[in-house]
């Protein structure tokens, strides 16, 4: 797992099962299922869901996390550059991590590179 997936193509269940386990210890996935029916949003990058199952039904693991990837194209990422989406973006959820609001993102080692965030689905929930 030395090279971060840089697409959605290249999620599998082994490098999910080992990345969850940084966070989750003791947690065991058995099955997941990606949607990636988001697509790709232009400058904003490419977003999927993943719902995953466990064999346990421990309220702390999540049911489902989102992905998100770098745009597709070169052009599209020096596009949000520009316009320092990337920037808002992680100010809003470093901010609404620092107040303690919702389950903000948290970045999974060694997905988080590639995957700008990854983080437990309904993140503006409380």
């Amino acid at each position: 797992m030395s090279v971060s997936p840089r697409k959605v193509s290249e999620i599998t269940f082994d490098r999910l099962k080992a990345s969850l386990k940084v966070p989750f210890p003791d947690s065991n996935l058995t099955d997941v299922d990606i949607d990636a029916s988001m697509g790709d949003l232009g400058y904003l990058g490419v977003v999927c869901r993943v719902t995953l199952t466990f064999d346990s039904t421990d309220a702390a693991l999540p049911a489902s996390l989102i992905l998100k990837f770098p745009p597709s194209d070169a052009e599209s990422y020096s596009n949000g550059n520009q316009f320092c989406a990337y920037a808002t973006e992680a100010g809003f959820y470093l901010n609404m991590a620092n107040m303690g609001i919702g389950r903000a993102p948290h970045h999974l080692p060694p997905m988080a590179t590639a995957a700008k965030m990854l983080y437990a689905a309904g993140a503006s929930s409380g």
